[in-house]
């Protein structure tokens, strides 16, 4: 449930050496926090094809939480794919303890897409 679109749309900016990201984490790539040095060449650089193959592992991933956490099934492409952006950039901790899912889990979609223009995760 990876579209191509998706892609393109996080692949809008691409770091490749490691800085901090505004929650002040290090990240490189295409935001990618970084856990291991494995893709990073002796100078710290990370190539945009290694880049491109962390990101797609990482939205299927973040797809995979997701729908762990979800007590519904978001079966329209569009709205997961936001969905998949959102949690992404936020982390899937942030979400674990958004309102988002909360309101997401409660079928309040107009509260959850009231969300979205909230770019802060939760506290």
């Amino acid at each position: 449930m990876i579209s191509d679109n998706l892609v393109k749309f996080i692949k809008k900016g691409f770091e490749p050496k490691a800085k901090k990201c505004p929650a002040g984490l290090m990240t490189i790539g295409y935001g990618h926090q970084i856990l291991s040095t494995l893709y990073l060449d002796e100078d710290g650089f990370i190539s945009k094809k290694d880049a491109h193959n962390i990101l797609i592992n990482d939205l299927f991933s973040v797809h995979e939480d997701i729908v762990k956490e979800l007590q519904i099934m978001i079966e329209d492409i569009n709205k997961m794919e936001a969905l998949i952006s959102l949690v992404y950039n936020w982390g899937i901790g942030n979400f674990r303890k958004s309102k988002l899912l909360y309101k997401l889990n409660n079928k309040d979609y107009k509260g959850a897409a009231d969300e979205f223009l909230d770019i802060r995760p939760a506290a």
